[in-house]
């Protein structure tokens, strides 16, 4: 009931008969861990409050041994490295399969799949790697274009989803801490 509940109390009293219309009930996750939505799902479903919508972070980017295939190039690494290293990562079956696993589980549990927030991110290992120049230019590279291009067919091939927003943190080159990464198409907001 709503004394019980000040949460559905709250939404009683502002939207009425229009809450089911009005308010969608999200369960984020982490695409890399499909167990992780099901944990999530399961303890929902368990106590009768399921979700409208399960919501993975769609990234793509770059994993441990591409950082040292990109050490080992140091900065003779180029962004069309970063890119294509980037396009295998995202080819790949794992990918893949993650992003199966979460539309099967959204079928599964008759919910929506969308991803709320999603891209490329890539994230710097040092702040003094002698290959972050070619990070850099990747971001505003053709090849990023390709990239969202095909990750958007990747998801659409593979997937129910039905709403991708692109996450976009704008901020300068310098910024981009250690492991914080960067993540859309400007490094400024600044830029045009």
């Amino acid at each position: 009931s709503c004394e019980k509940n000040p949460v559905e109390a709250v939404k009683t009293n502002i939207f009425g008969s229009q809450t089911s219309t009005r308010i969608v009930k999200v369960a984020g996750c982490f695409l890399g861990q499909p167990i992780i939505a099901n944990t999530i799902m399961n303890y929902l479903q368990s106590n009768n409050s399921m979700p409208d919508v399960l919501s993975p972070g769609a990234y793509f980017g770059l994993q441990a041994p591409d950082y040292s295939i990109l050490n080992s190039l140091g900065a003779s690494a180029t962004t069309d490295t970063v890119i294509s290293l980037m396009q295998d990562r995202m080819n790949s079956p794992t990918a893949i399969s993650q992003l199966v696993q979460h539309s099967n589980r959204a079928v599964q549990d008759s919910v929506r799949l969308v991803f709320y927030e999603g891209g490329q991110h890539l994230i710097i290992q040092s702040a003094v790697a002698t290959y972050n120049p070619s990070i850099y230019a990747a971001q505003t590279d053709t090849g990023m274009y390709n990239l969202y291009n095909d990750w958007f067919n990747i998801i659409r091939d593979t997937t129910i989803a039905d709403l991708f927003l692109q996450f976009h943190l704008a901020g300068t080159q310098t910024t981009a801490s250690v492991g914080g990464g960067t993540f859309g198409a400007l490094q400024s907001i600044y830029d045009n």
